[in-house]
């Protein structure tokens, strides 16, 4: 996956869930604790979907129809402006 791949995953699937969708999408408009929060999250969300199937649907790796795909540390600490 790009960095662009996974900023997306983010602006799209984690911060509605985190914010609400009435906040805006963005991850630059996230405190610093909400990012590290954020960042905890979505490893989590990396390691229960490495060994899920592509269609389930259990994280919201898997609702964008990325279980299994592989996202690095870097690539996420990148795309939260860690």
């Amino acid at each position: 996956m790009t960095d662009l791949d996974i900023c997306r995953l983010i602006d799209d699937f984690y911060i509605p869930r985190m914010k609400g969708k009435a906040e805006a999408a963005t991850v630059y408009a996230l405190a610093p604790s909400e990012r590290a929060t954020l960042y905890e999250a979505i490893q989590q969300d990396i390691q229960r979907s490495r060994f899920a199937e592509s269609d389930d649907k259990r994280t919201l790796l898997g609702k964008a129809g990325l279980s299994g795909r592989t996202i690095s540390d870097a690539q996420l600490q990148r795309c939260l402006v860690l």
